[in-house]
């Protein structure tokens, strides 16, 4: 009989006692074994203690600050699992998670389900359930980090972009979708806590937005230029950025960009189909 696969969860963390515990709480709590958690503790001002569970627990400290993409790069090298998952410190799991994830998997190489979203208040406000084809999910962009069960072999490949300091997990489950087969486990299976603390990581600056977004369009302009509500929805959220961020050449970039994908190659197109179907035509 084969060996159940040890599951790593990664978790980083600062500054945030309670809500790291509850967090931890929910790793400790799944249904499933063997589990192993890393903690990287990024330089919270009290030290990050290994809590007493009855699984292992590796707590890596940073001694300065660094950013999310870097840590949760640290947590990968640290992990020894066959497969990997992410949580936020400040979000949790359901108890089935990692369970029913591995149970889903079958034959595609990576797995992720929902996350329910909730605001104040614990207020559900949505279902994050991202479509597995990736022009879709670049539409929608919510396959979260916290509902993703990964091989530790393809985080080998696949790293989460030191450049970036804003948006590097959708950045990060863009190219994993692009280069591995996914299966959407259709159960809630994490909750995502987005109600509007000062200190949560979504508390976006537009020019950390700005460059951020600007490394999205370079790296998936291909999918972008390729799908006419892709180009419409990401080249008129780049030339707003732009202009907001007074860079005036970008702006006019993207404004170009705009109209030739999202605008005047569909006109053109249709405009084309009118000719060939009028008449005359066999």
């Amino acid at each position: 009989m084969t060996a159940a696969p040890l599951v790593s969860v990664v978790i980083v963390t600062r500054n945030r006692e309670q809500l790291r515990a509850r967090a931890v709480r929910s790793v400790v709590e799944q249904t499933y074994r063997p589990l192993e958690l890393v903690i990287v503790d990024n330089a919270s001002c009290e030290p990050v203690v290994p809590p007493p569970c009855d699984i292992p627990v590796r707590v890596h400290r940073n001694d300065t600050p660094l950013t999310a993409s870097r840590n949760r790069n640290v947590g990968v090298d640290l992990a020894t699992g066959e497969f990997v998952c992410f949580l936020d410190d400040d979000d949790y799991y359901l108890p089935h998670k990692i369970a029913r994830q591995l149970e889903a998997r079958g034959s595609t190489e990576w797995v992720y389900a929902n996350t329910q979203m909730l605001g104040a208040g614990a207020l559900p406000i949505g279902l994050c359930t991202g479509p597995p084809v990736l022009n879709k999910l670049m539409r929608s962009r919510y396959v979260h980090l916290n509902s993703i069960l990964v091989p530790r072999s393809i985080l080998q490949q696949i790293r989460f972009d030191e450049n970036m300091t804003t948006y590097e997990d959708i950045d990060f489950v863009f190219r994993l979708l692009r280069a591995h087969s996914a299966t959407h486990c259709d159960c809630v299976v994490a909750v995502w806590n987005r109600d509007g603390r000062s200190d949560q990581l979504t508390q976006r600056k537009l020019r950390r937005s700005f460059a951020n977004w600007l490394i999205l369009c370079r790296k998936f302009a291909c999918e972008i230029e390729g799908d006419e509500l892709l180009a419409r929805f990401y080249f008129h959220r780049m030339m707003l950025l732009s202009a907001a961020c007074l860079h005036p050449l970008e702006a006019f970039e993207f404004l170009s960009r705009l109209l030739v994908f999202g605008y005047w190659r569909p006109l053109l197109r249709a405009e084309r189909r009118r000719t060939l179907s009028g008449p005359g035509t066999s």
